[in-house]
């Protein structure tokens, strides 16, 4: 079953809520396959034929409906294990620490060390203490 974690407080609702889109049911094809890295994504090299296609409004509502018909686990972030948080963190500075990722200005390292700021300072911290 599809599991969705809020890794910070308000995630799924900054990411979702007013967001519309639309949701893809594919025929079954032998092309298709998993994408490495990322969980229940697929990939296909051929074409393949679109069942149905269904415009969602408001994907953060319709992600709720899916939890209440037992469709989706979305773990909130109050209710993540402090394990789970623990070896989000560390996985954080490390991608944080790498040189590509700590001195860039792109989206995705700024959206990083804007919404994971105590990742970030250790990151920050341990550079100074190198230095020193």
């Amino acid at each position: 079953m599809p599991k969705y974690t809020e890794w910070y407080e308000g995630c799924l609702d900054e990411f979702y809520e007013g967001k519309s889109g639309y949701l893809y049911t594919l025929e079954e094809h032998e092309s298709i396959a998993p994408l490495k890295g990322i969980k229940y994504a697929f990939h296909s090299k051929e074409n393949v034929r679109v069942r149905s296609v269904e415009y969602i409004e408001n994907v953060y509502r319709k992600l709720l409906e899916y939890e209440e018909k037992g469709e989706l686990i979305i773990v909130q972030f109050k209710d993540i294990p402090d394990r789970m948080r623990e070896k989000n963190h560390k996985w954080l500075t490390e991608v944080l620490n790498l040189e590509e990722v700590f001195s860039s200005t792109e989206e995705y390292p700024m959206f990083l060390k804007a919404r994971f700021p105590e990742a970030w300072q250790e990151v920050c911290n341990n550079r100074i203490n190198k230095t020193e």
